[in-house]
């Protein structure tokens, strides 16, 4: 009798911890989800890569809106189509069709990026890029592009995507860079 009792106790149990699992699972994927976005893009020349998808953190809008003074990450996954070696990453901001480079942090693709250099034909990658958002900035419409160069000078990723600059969430932020 006490072991038919405690059996049914313990598959209560179970049952419970795997509606607790599949709750934070759940949970955590909202969280997750609200957090970042995929992003719409268009290849601007990729040579030597297929790009599948570009997220951006934070980002519940589309498109993106991107805060002044803040820091945002972009995760881009591609395929390598051809290997390359010693990637250099630029990114440019086009506002009403002006084009002007943009400094990273972290021009070196094959340091603290998650890429492993070389890059090898039929493998897929996730690279990672910081844009840090200078203060100050009013509310702006930009186009961003984001290329990885090969040492020997072929572009061997380039997209572009659009973003909303906002400014700060304070007018004390706004007012002083």
């Amino acid at each position: 009798m006490w072991a038919i009792m405690i059996e049914s106790i313990a598959k209560m149990i179970g049952r419970f911890e795997t509606i607790l699992f599949v709750s934070l699972v759940l949970s955590l994927t909202c969280v997750i989800l609200v957090d970042s976005k995929t992003t719409k893009f268009k290849d601007c020349g990729s040579k030597e890569s297929k790009v599948s998808s570009v997220d951006i953190s934070p980002c519940s809008t589309s498109p993106c809106e991107i805060v002044s003074g803040k820091n945002s990450s972009i995760d881009v996954t591609f395929t390598e189509t051809a290997a390359a070696d010693n990637l250099t990453a630029k990114a440019y901001g086009s506002i009403a069709g002006v084009k002007v480079p943009y400094p990273l942090p972290n021009p070196e693709a094959c340091k603290n990026s998650n890429l492993t250099c070389p890059l090898k034909t039929g493998t897929k990658y996730f690279y990672t890029a910081t844009l840090s958002v200078p203060k100050g900035l009013p509310k702006v419409d930009v186009v961003v592009e984001l290329q990885l160069i090969a040492g020997d000078d072929k572009l061997v990723m380039c997209i572009d995507f659009p973003v909303t600059v906002s400014p700060g969430n304070s007018k004390k932020e706004q007012m002083h860079p």
